[in-house]
């Protein structure tokens, strides 16, 4: 963790193409991408935000559906 980049919700908005109102409920269902806290400030690691992408990269339809099931069967 030592040299990681921090992102500002703004910044991680822009990377992902969602509204930063999007990233605030998504910290509260834990859907989203970790975040830390700072005081009364959000921060993202970017090496956070680029995994949290990377396990959303899917080949076709029919692999998302695959992993989404095993997800749900899992839980």
């Amino acid at each position: 963790m030592g040299n990681s980049k921090l992102l500002t919700p703004t910044q991680v908005s822009e990377r992902i193409q969602r509204p930063v109102r999007t990233l605030e409920r998504w910290r509260s269902t834990g859907e989203g991408p970790a975040f830390v806290r700072l005081g009364r400030r959000i921060a993202y690691r970017e090496e956070d935000v680029d995994a949290w992408l990377s396990r959303r990269v899917y080949a076709s339809r029919a692999d998302e559906l695959s992993r989404r099931s095993t997800v749900s069967t899992a839980a």
